[in-house]
């Protein structure tokens, strides 16, 4: 789950507030549910109110989903109304990682209030595991499954074919 603000410019007591979470994964079909939720906020002084319509919200990029007009409103009530939210896929790199990125933004479109609020967002998803390799915090390695347990420390295993008469080592 990620956090990120960003400031109306016309008025400094609010903010556009926006919360990306990774819901779950599909590993055959290579991609992350994402849910985004967007919200205007107070943040002090003792709040606006207004029955007027046109104000908007939205996220772009990796995860879309469009504004919902956020009037009426009533922030000497509340400090914090939701103006959008919705789940969408998010579609990985071929090595299975991916970072989502896109921007949100929010706008008084009466512009007496607030003015208008975007940032940027990014999300760095849970790799999709690649068969045959692991994910090692950073990189895809080969998954080694060739060792044994001797009783005391895992050993490399040694391939052996049968050539008629007895086991040798391949190379």
């Amino acid at each position: 789950m990620a956090d990120f603000y960003a400031t109306f410019d016309g008025n400094s007591s609010y903010r556009a507030h926006l919360v990306i979470v990774q819901t779950s994964q599909d590993q055959a079909g290579n991609y992350s549910n994402v849910y985004g939720s967007e919200y205007v906020e107070r943040t002090a002084g003792s709040g606006y109110a207004t029955s007027a319509t046109g104000n908007y919200g939205g996220i772009s990029g990796d995860l879309t989903v469009p504004g919902d007009g956020w009037a009426p409103y009533d922030f000497t009530l509340y400090t914090q109304k939701l103006i959008g939210q919705g789940t969408g896929q998010v579609f990985h790199n071929s090595d299975g990682t991916k970072t989502a990125t896109g921007a949100f933004g929010a706008s008084d479109a009466h512009g007496g209030n607030f003015g208008f609020a975007s940032g940027p967002w990014a999300l760095g998803l849970t790799p999709i595991p690649r068969t045959g390799k692991r994910w090692n915090g950073s990189a895809w390695v080969p998954l080694t499954i060739a060792k044994r347990y001797n009783g005391s420390a895992w050993v490399d295993l040694t391939a052996k074919r049968y050539n008629g008469s007895s086991w040798v080592v391949t190379s």
